[in-house]
């Protein structure tokens, strides 16, 4: 597919008309309006080469200049803006690592300044770390940080290097929870001994930062393993550390402390302590800086969710998942779209859920990540129970649990299996007046925990608490 029709499809109507209005020759004008009117799967560019009369090379070239015309018009003619605009496309890796390839072979290696180069090849050291992790190879991660270790300050060796090293790390953990490698104690303590070793070399070399990242590293990691106890000292560590030496942090290392905080509450159960802590940081946040923080409004939407405070959902709502949710290929659309199911279901604007509901099966595919499918399928089971359809309910439970067994899930996070579990005794108990047994309490005991209490609240809509009582 070429790369400029695979961005136009992203662009929103106001883009399309942005760039309709740019300065074109004739012949990039007419390849811009057919690239625009087509809605094929695929490039058809022999069409468009037998319709314009031009040879093929020739309507790469015109492609390849429309790209950089668009991109510029859009975003600016800085690379880095150029590619933070993209990260709000989604599925524009390609043409991201395209535009950074040419500014390596046509700008940087021709004009820039070891400082310019050294700055560049971080910044696609840390790009590739934000994407997929099946658009990037090893190869290309070690690249940028071999680049980055040439053209960095012969001072700032050491600690580039280290850096590097926690970066790295952060990336292992986040691959370790998402893939469940992090239930074996084999992995669990080779991550506990990278951390130790990282932060004893920050403090040794006097790198405050860097020893602020690896105990940041310590509360993810030991998020995931729901030892709170564990996360709590590392966060404990890193504000002494604040305290010390306040004059090397800046606003953005506070309030991605603060986050971390009121995440590790939120997980840990502490719902209103983590309201408040959320409620903090939300106020600090400025609209320049919405989509940095997009992770900290979903968590903050759903802490609000659970503690009943839906005038605090509402907002959120309205004022930042509506406008990603109205982007359909913007890269927040699909999750913006979950957030706001929930808002529905929890409020019982069923109607509202359906038709969203709707609007995410279009969207999400089997190549969707994990987490997009599996909450689509519990919502949607919500929305059977809630409504009172039980054959359909029942239907898509199963249908849920089996792809959860398909996924190896019921094994490595057994819990999440919960919501669908007792969605299939809800219905015994509205349509047999079987009430919840020993089995199903517990499991209900444990969906009222950390992120799933989401589902737990669900489920307690149909199963009121004082039939559990």
């Amino acid at each position: 597919m070429a790369l400029l029709y695979q961005l136009v499809k992203t662009l929103t109507p106001a883009e399309l008309h942005e760039i309709e209005m740019l300065p074109l020759q004739d012949r990039e004008r007419e390849v811009l309006a057919l690239t625009i009117a087509l809605n094929q799967k695929f490039y058809p560019s022999s069409t468009i080469c037998k319709k314009l009369s031009i040879q093929p090379s020739h309507l790469d070239k015109i492609n390849s200049i429309l790209l950089k015309k668009t991109v510029e018009g859009l975003a600016g003619k800085n690379i880095f803006d150029q590619i933070n605009y993209l990260n709000y496309k989604s599925g524009t890796w390609n043409i991201s690592k395209r535009l950074l390839k040419n500014y390596e072979l046509k700008v940087l290696e021709v004009q820039a300044s070891a400082l310019e180069k050294f700055q560049f090849y971080k910044f696609c050291h840390e790009w590739l770390l934000i994407i997929p992790e099946q658009q990037y190879s090893e190869a290309e991660i070690s690249y940028y940080t071999g680049k980055m270790l040439q053209h960095c300050d012969r001072e700032l060796y050491r600690e580039t290097e280290l850096w590097i090293r926690i970066t790295l790390l952060r990336r292992e953990i986040n691959f370790s929870a998402s893939h469940a490698i992090y239930h074996k104690p084999e992995a669990q303590d080779k991550i506990r001994k990278n951390i130790a070793e990282l932060q004893e070399d920050a403090t040794r070399l006097g790198l405050h930062r860097c020893a602020y990242r690896a105990l940041l590293c310590g509360v993810i990691f030991h998020n995931t393993l729901k030892d709170f106890s564990e996360s709590r000292n590392y966060l404990r560590a890193i504000d002494t550390l604040m305290e010390e030496k306040p004059e090397v942090f800046n606003d953005e290392d506070i309030k991605t402390m603060q986050w971390h905080y009121a995440q590790t509450l939120y997980f840990d159960n502490a719902f209103e302590e983590s309201y408040a802590a959320y409620n903090t940081i939300f106020d600090t946040i400025t609209k320049s800086m919405e989509v940095k923080w997009y992770m900290l409004f979903a968590e903050f939407f759903q802490v609000s969710l659970i503690t009943g405070h839906y005038d605090t959902a509402k907002e959120l709502c309205e004022q930042y998942f509506e406008k990603y949710s109205d982007d359909k290929s913007g890269s927040y659309y699909t999750s913006a779209l979950i957030q706001r199911t929930k808002y529905d279901l929890f409020t019982s604007d069923y109607e509202a859920a359906r038709n969203k509901l709707n609007l995410l099966y279009k969207s999400v595919t089997k190549t969707s990540v994990m987490q997009f499918q599996i909450a689509l399928r519990e919502l949607t089971v919500a929305y059977f129970y809630l409504t009172g359809k039980y054959d359909a309910c029942a239907l898509y439970a199963e249908k849920n649990l089996k792809y959860l067994r398909s996924k190896k899930i019921h094994q490595n996070i057994p819990e999440y299996t919960f919501h669908s579990r007792l969605a299939k005794s809800v219905i015994k108990f509205h349509t047999r007046n079987r009430h919840f047994d020993m089995d199903d309490m517990h499991m209900f005991a444990d969906l009222m925990k950390g992120t799933l209490a989401q589902y737990g609240l669900l489920i307690s809509k149909a199963y009121p608490v004082q039939v559990m009582a």
